[in-house]
């Protein structure tokens, strides 16, 4: 690996461990998750080189920067992803703010890193996105309790400081009781922090246009995105 990209894992690695004593005090251990990060290739390491050589395994989506495929990870199913890119440095982030999330808002929890071959083990939490769930025939009071289920998961990642800044309907999943789970992170900062998010060449809708500009992550952000999703909700219930 790369020493300066090996420098950064090294540097987040601390900060996380330091984050998690000041908020887990009683935890007992430094923090949930791996960063399997040496030389000399780890056992980690070779579970995740098995697991992506291996036919044991279903893609479950591609986004911008990217694979999200279904694995057998320690005799459970989770999800296994991968960059799009050779850029294993686009997870260090994700991980950190999982780690600090904890389940709240139903989000994954982080199982770990793995920067050689470069892979983010998460827990699975479902394969139905929003938009998968509303083409389905639904009952005003299913879609009114996903919403209401919604803006309390989004209300609980706003409680941890997190700003998701990319909700959409397939960043969002709804399990077999109509429980909501808030995904990929990815794109997450915490608030106050300033926006540094690259306007890219088309202008998705469910995103706030301050996102794009010189401003400080606000829950107001996500807000923006959370009305696009109502919407889209509710021309569903307002369709024959």
């Amino acid at each position: 690996m790369n020493p300066e990209i090996r420098t950064i894992y090294a540097a987040k690695h601390r900060e996380a461990a330091r984050l998690f004593r000041e908020t887990h005090p009683d935890a007992g251990v430094t923090y949930p998750a791996g960063v399997w990060n040496r030389v000399t290739p780890t056992s980690a390491a070779h579970r995740v080189t098995k697991a992506l050589r291996t036919n044991q395994k279903r893609e479950l989506g591609q986004g911008r920067f990217s694979i999200a495929t279904l694995v057998h990870w320690n005799g459970a199913e989770a999800v296994m992803k991968t960059p799009v890119e050779d850029s294993a440095w686009i997870f260090v982030e994700e991980l950190m703010h999982l780690r600090h999330l904890r389940g709240a808002g139903g989000s994954p929890i982080a199982l770990g890193l793995c920067p050689n071959p470069p892979a983010l083990f998460i827990s699975f939490v479902g394969h139905q996105t929003l938009e998968n769930y509303l083409q389905e025939k639904r009952t005003d009071e299913e879609l009114v309790e996903v919403a209401i289920d919604l803006c309390i998961k989004i209300q609980e990642i706003h409680q941890k400081k997190i700003i998701h800044r990319d909700l959409k309907e397939d960043n969002v999943l709804v399990d077999a009781q109509g429980k909501v789970h808030v995904i990929d992170f990815g794109n997450a900062d915490k608030e106050g922090k300033k926006c540094c998010y690259c306007r890219p060449s088309w202008s998705p809708m469910w995103m706030a246009p301050e996102v794009f500009s010189d401003v400080l992550n606000h829950p107001t952000q996500d807000v923006y995105s959370f009305g696009y999703l109502l919407m889209t909700i509710a021309e569903v219930m307002e369709s024959p």
